[in-house]
């Protein structure tokens, strides 16, 4: 049986997402793998760059981040050729001059971090690489761990795409074909299609502690809120008279407003 690389890193819930890069995007959005292939199939035919969600989607037929739901991987996007590896005009190097050089460095970093060797596709020019979870996650268990993953990588010196690891991420499909303008047309193919699933605890431990801080919750709800914004915002703190107590150690400018109402022209 051929390997299948969408049933393979997709969860078996939810939508698929096809997109399609022609002159204009064309993305859509299925419930069955058949459906998807006839679609990926369609844009094979008319040599149009094809692509597929990494999360599985909800009910909506929109790539937004609320909307992707369901995850049963983690993946990662390695750009590589010859002004990759060089610094841009920006003076930032955004990948590896070569795919044998950003193997290598793949390589290390799964060793380095205790990763097993992941699903790997040649994309055309980089290289995009998949771990398979054992369990379906939600978008609130998956974000943390994408942002950790990204964390790993920064910190080991791994150089990445850095919105990959966005949860609305679309990567190339094997099977189709790489029509970067200006470059020879290269063909999206599964260069290693074995590895192991791991728990979401297992990755939880292998990723260790976020090394940021957490976000903090908003500071301006107003006092009074309506049912429905109570419903919305839920049980939040709201802090905002802590800022003020905080005097010269708060913020400046809202003490200034406050020590001056009668001279502000806004209320």
């Amino acid at each position: 049986m051929a390997f299948d690389l969408l049933d393979t890193v997709l969860a078996p819930e939810g939508r698929y997402c096809i997109f399609g890069a022609d002159s204009y995007p064309d993305q859509r959005f299925v419930d069955t793998r058949e459906e998807a292939e006839e679609i990926i199939q369609e844009f094979v035919n008319k040599q149009v760059d094809a692509f597929f969600g990494c999360a599985k989607f909800g009910p909506a037929d929109d790539r937004t981040h609320g909307n992707a739901q369901y995850f049963r991987s983690l993946w990662m996007d390695i750009d590589c050729g010859p002004t990759k590896g060089v610094p841009n005009e920006k003076g930032k190097i955004e990948g590896y001059l070569d795919q044998e050089i950003g193997l290598g460095e793949l390589q290390k970093f799964c060793a380095t971090v205790g990763l097993p060797k992941p699903i790997l596709v040649n994309s055309g020019h980089g290289i995009h690489a998949y771990w398979l979870l054992e369990q379906t996650l939600t978008r609130k268990e998956w974000d943390p761990l994408a942002k950790r993953f990204k964390q790993l990588c920064k910190q080991h010196g791994l150089i990445v795409d850095d919105k990959v690891f966005e949860a609305s991420r679309v990567l190339r499909v094997p099977g189709s074909t790489n029509i970067k303008k200006g470059k020879d047309q290269m063909p999206v193919v599964v260069w290693n299609e074995e590895t192991v699933r791991m728990t979401y605890e297992q990755i939880r431990i292998l990723f260790g502690e976020e090394q940021t801080t957490p976000e903090e919750e908003p500071d301006f709800i107003p006092k009074a809120m309506s049912p429905m914004m109570e419903a919305l915002m839920g049980n939040k703190v709201k802090r905002f008279r802590t800022i003020m107590m905080k005097g010269e150690e708060g913020c400046a400018q809202l003490n200034h407003c406050f020590a001056n109402q009668a001279n502000i022209d806004e209320p």
